[in-house]
């Protein structure tokens, strides 16, 4: 009996300690299953955020690119329409230069049909002769003629000779 009570005794000593040690495990159990599934709840809403961010990322790298290529095709737009202006301005100051060669070209197709009417008639006299007696009879007999025969006309008032 005394080895029985001795051991009741040892018994609730250990049951004692160890009892409270267990509802301290088996809080500390669920306090752990608690904070695993605030873990699990967490990693799923940290999941979701990457997978919008890495969404918006791809959206803004999108958006950029497109912002880029605006911006590239603005500046080509710039530069053409600065040549163009260049373009326009030098032109502009063609115009004069081109309105006097109208004038001059109005002037020289009244006399075309003379022109080509006197030129055929040297090639058609002076084709079968050499080349130096052809230059010899240009540059001392035909246009001396015709410039004296200019200057007459002009001083009689009917062709000017400009």
């Amino acid at each position: 009996l005394c080895s029985f009570v001795i051991n009741i005794v040892e018994y609730y000593d250990i049951v004692t300690t160890v009892e409270p040690k267990r509802q301290a495990l088996r809080e500390a159990n669920e306090q752990l299953a608690e904070a695993n599934s605030k873990l699990k709840a967490v990693t799923v809403h940290v999941a979701e955020l990457k997978s919008k961010l890495a969404i918006l990322t791809a959206d803004l790298e999108e958006a950029n690119a497109s912002k880029q290529e605006a911006m590239d095709a603005v500046d080509r737009g710039e530069r053409k329409l600065n040549l163009a202006q260049r373009l326009t301005n030098a032109l502009t100051s063609e115009n004069e230069r081109w309105g006097e060669n109208v004038e001059t070209l109005r002037k020289k197709s009244k006399l075309l049909t003379g022109d080509v009417l006197l030129a055929s008639a040297f090639l058609s006299y002076a084709g079968p002769f050499s080349k130096p007696f052809r230059q010899h009879l240009v540059e001392n007999v035909f246009k001396p003629f015709l410039l004296q025969g200019f200057r007459d006309a002009a001083a009689a008032g009917s062709y000017d000779v400009d």
